[in-house]
């Protein structure tokens, strides 16, 4: 269902910029890390390899790069930016659409339904999904005849691919702790209902997908269908 490619790109930064750089796995999200060394190394070479007189000429120079380092750290405490990869959230999101993650969504908050999510799956080599939220602590989910049920509620699924779910789930009680969540493709999605990704650790999520940025045509926040 996933492809098997793997790559790498780096985008060179102007000074004084963060650089922006990130690692194309087989999974089905790209963890794009935000670095300032550049910005740094600029900064300590100044104050180390010029006079008091030079640094005190170029202080804003130095200001702005400190500034910089203290935005791009503040920014990695709370944002975590990806990029989609793959079709298991089709239609609503497609492969390399650029999100932001909200770091912090469930150490201020609890996992609401309809959110969607990125974890990294343990019998997959830690490689990174991104799924929505179907189940939350005491729920009772069922899947039967193409249909899904939350507490005996039948839901709507008019945002997913094919307004349908395939596979038997009978009476799963989602326990303390744990998500159950599937991908918007759920006829090409590796989620809940298998073995190898199964009821997700609340503790373990990344982040939930909060902003869209690229295509620039579809710019906005994530719905939370449910």
């Amino acid at each position: 269902m996933r492809s098997g490619c793997r790559a790498s790109l780096g985008l060179v930064p102007q000074p004084l910029l963060i650089r922006i750089s990130f690692q194309l796995f087989d999974g089905n999200i790209i963890v794009v890390h935000i670095l300032c060394v550049n910005t740094f190394l600029l900064c300590y070479n100044t104050c180390m390899e010029n006079t008091k007189g030079f640094i005190s000429k170029h202080k804003e120079f130095i200001k702005d790069a400190v500034i910089a380092i203290a935005i791009a750290a503040a920014v990695l405490v709370f944002i975590k930016p990806v990029i989609v990869s793959g079709e298991s959230m089709l239609p609503n999101l497609q492969d390399h659409n650029y999100l932001l993650l909200s770091r912090q969504a469930y150490n201020i908050g609890e996992p609401k339904h309809g959110q969607v999510i990125v974890f990294p799956v343990e019998k997959d080599d830690n490689r990174l999904y991104i799924k929505r939220v179907i189940g939350i602590p005491g729920d009772t989910i069922d899947i039967r005849d193409g249909d899904v049920y939350v507490n005996g509620k039948k839901q709507n699924q008019s945002y997913t691919l094919d307004k349908y779910t395939p596979g038997k789930v009978r009476n799963l009680k989602i326990p303390r702790g744990k998500i159950f969540a599937m991908g918007d493709n759920r006829c090409n999605s590796q989620d809940s209902r298998s073995d190898i990704v199964g009821l997700i650790d609340i503790d373990n999520v990344s982040g939930v997908a909060l902003l869209r940025l690229w295509p620039v045509t579809e710019i906005g926040t994530i719905k939370n269908y449910k």
